[in-house]
């Protein structure tokens, strides 16, 4: 046991220090203290103020733990629908390319197959003509 282990008190020598049962009621963590302290608080009204503020720190501890819960809800809703945007982009990504690819085939299909296209619609042309006149 360590001096610092003690709370002061007067004594006439350190000899009574260590034989004396006095000083064992004041070492640091001891259960008399303890109760002691919370029969003074009881005497003096601190109890019921430390039972209130525990209470309302009970309280404040149940309301940020719900917020808490309610904000780790929402950034996981968050969190899945960004998921799905992310996934919805991609599907319209690829059929952008699907959209280019087509447009291409188009392209190339009239450039090759331009003469052959000219003439049936110039032929078309002429027979609607000649049925209508």
């Amino acid at each position: 046991v360590r001096n610092d282990d003690f709370v002061k008190i007067p004594t006439l020598c350190s000899f009574s220090k260590v034989f004396s049962p006095i000083p064992q009621i004041f070492f640091k963590g001891n259960s008399r203290i303890n109760s002691s302290g919370k029969v003074l608080d009881k005497i003096t009204g601190d109890a019921g103020k430390q039972k209130k503020e525990a209470e309302s720190t009970a309280a404040q501890e149940a309301e940020a733990k719900e917020k808490l819960e309610s904000v780790s809800q929402s950034v996981q809703a968050a969190g899945a629908a960004l998921e799905e945007l992310d996934n919805q982009l991609d599907n319209l990504e690829a059929m952008r390319q699907q959209a280019k690819s087509v447009k291409a085939d188009v392209d190339r299909a009239y450039s090759e197959n331009k003469d052959t296209i000219d003439t049936v619609l110039h032929y078309v042309s002429v027979g609607f003509n000649a049925l209508f006149k």
